[in-house]
């Protein structure tokens, strides 16, 4: 089985509490600064903590993105 992109599982992870678009468009700004890895870091260690505090972090980041603060 051909092994994800970070890009792929950043976006599989954000579609699991947002909706595809806002996912994929934070996806894309994520990249457009460099930071996809270390929020991808950031969400795995969260979700090991709790799946609950993944997805508020999620959340978070879809409201960040939607007020331009990315």
């Amino acid at each position: 089985m051909p092994q994800q992109s970070q890009s792929q599982r950043l976006e599989k992870l954000l579609v699991d509490q947002i909706d595809l678009t806002t996912a994929q468009n934070l996806v894309g700004q994520l990249a457009d600064i460099q930071c996809q890895s270390a929020i991808l870091e950031l969400l795995d260690e969260l979700g090991e903590i709790s799946s609950k505090i993944q997805g508020e972090a999620i959340s978070a980041l879809g409201e960040l993105a939607r007020r331009g603060c990315l």
